[in-house]
């Protein structure tokens, strides 16, 4: 798809919700400037009881674009950037280890600065080769393969002071697998400090509480459970986990709603989200998002699909609530 993301974010920028920081989203607008050309759509991570700050991702699929990411940058390249480029050219090069790999993510950290060549960003790899399958699949059979190369692309980006206690929790991570549970993606935030990778987990529902006993997660499982039977209770299917891992798996834990789920529950509708009276504003504003519009871009008429993805955070006693504002263009139907 033609156009570039700059252009993609100024016609969205109409539908977002009114109450969204205006310095965040001109930060946002900065960075959707050093994205490439065609990426094939993006996220605003939005924290909705936790400051006004927003985080930027993108999702690539055209491994040209990593070289056009890659030409773009300066001499001087962040450890970051070095970390991600190797990642990248191997992404890229024919019959590689990673060259199955189906996409990969940016993600820019609110705040990150912008005055750079290119901001720094943390990578994402998606190791599952057939993962957006998963939008019409039902439950299936651990991908071997991606689990070994998920593991090898751990042992790879762990920074050496945390080497080892990071790839003991990794393994622990696969290994409390159970039969159709998966990780299908490798998120090290290596622009982050201290470096953190964030395992994100599909879990078949009722396997939650005995895969977070066998990675020695130190959090409330009561409280996990009283969240599944509140804020998951529409989802009967699959749980998606997000972890965080830096010299040991952290008390931090997200539980995700995802298109992915569609199987079991429309996410375009949020009469199921259970959010605390105060945020009943914002959840008003977000019932609005998703939808379609039609605009020209790169020369070419499109559409622009947009949709919601959410997540519950549980950090110790508090509960933060994000929202996750998709949004990509695609051609139109043919006969429209």
């Amino acid at each position: 798809m033609t156009g570039s993301a700059s252009e993609l974010f100024a016609q969205i920028r109409a539908h977002l919700p009114p109450w969204l920081d205006a310095r965040a989203l001109e930060w946002c607008a900065q960075i959707a400037e050093h994205i490439p050309d065609g990426a094939s759509s993006h996220y605003l991570e939005l924290r909705l009881n936790a400051g006004p700050e927003i985080d930027f991702l993108t999702c690539i699929t055209d491994k040209q674009l990593a070289a056009q990411l890659k030409r773009r940058l300066g001499p001087s390249l962040s450890s970051a950037w070095q970390s991600n480029l190797t990642i990248l050219d191997e992404w890229a090069t024919p019959n590689s280890a990673l060259s199955g790999a189906p996409l990969v993510y940016l993600e820019y950290d609110a705040g990150a600065s912008t005055s750079d060549t290119d901001p720094e960003a943390s990578l994402a790899v998606c190791v599952e080769s057939n993962y957006q399958a998963r939008q019409w699949q039902s439950p299936r059979a651990t991908d071997l393969t991606a689990v070994e190369l998920g593991k090898q692309l751990y042992r790879r980006l762990a920074p050496d002071a945390q080497r080892e206690a990071w790839t003991a929790a990794i393994e622990r991570c696969y290994a409390a697998l159970p039969p159709g549970g998966a990780i299908p993606h490798v998120c090290v935030m290596n622009a982050r400090e201290p470096i953190t990778a964030k395992p994100y987990v599909v879990l078949p529902r009722a396997n939650v509480l005995s895969f977070l006993r066998g990675i020695e997660w130190p959090g409330c499982l009561h409280t996990v459970e009283e969240l599944l039977e509140t804020y998951y209770a529409a989802f009967r299917e699959h749980v998606y986990l997000d972890l965080t891992i830096t010299d040991a798996v952290q008390e931090r834990l997200g539980l995700v709603t995802s298109q992915f789920q569609a199987r079991e529950m429309s996410c375009s509708t949020l009469d199921w989200w259970r959010l605390p009276p105060e945020l009943a504003a914002q959840q008003a504003a977000l019932s609005e998002w998703t939808g379609y519009s039609e605009a020209t871009l790169g020369g070419d008429r499109v559409w622009i699909q947009r949709w919601l993805d959410t997540k519950l955070v549980l950090c110790g006693e508090q509960i933060v609530y994000k929202a996750y504002l998709g949004f990509g263009a695609r051609s139109p139907p043919l006969f429209c």
